[in-house]
């Protein structure tokens, strides 16, 4: 599914709706802005003509979120599906980011060599 040579994730169709999914590790603003981008150009794609009129939903599935983050765009109709795989985020950010000083605020605990906010 393109649009303008722009990929969600995933496109999901359910009984009542579409849905569109950017799938990240951490749901940032980034994560909701590609999205919200997303969103405004599908309904004009080809793909859309075979599900319309359905409403096209915007999804983040997302392995930590940040609340405060989630909460402003679950306002303007964007969902948060939150995933928790059997092994703790820190591995995750370990493995693609092993030298990178991630802000852990608002995604739970601080863990070992990431930074804590103030």
């Amino acid at each position: 599914m393109s649009v303008w040579s722009d990929w969600a994730d995933a496109r999901v169709v359910t009984p009542t709706e579409v849905w569109l999914v950017e799938g990240k590790l951490v749901a940032t603003g980034g994560a909701y802005g590609q999205l919200m981008d997303y969103l405004d150009q599908y309904p004009s794609g080809d793909d859309y003509k075979l599900w319309a009129p359905r409403p096209v939903v915007g999804i983040v599935l997302c392995q930590a979120e940040r609340v405060r983050t989630s909460a402003l765009f679950a306002a303007m109709g964007i969902r948060t599906i939150q995933f928790t795989p059997t092994f703790a985020l820190s591995a995750s950010l370990q493995k693609l980011f092993p030298a990178a000083q991630i802000m852990a605020e608002g995604i739970g605990e601080p863990t070992p060599g990431l930074i804590s906010p103030a």
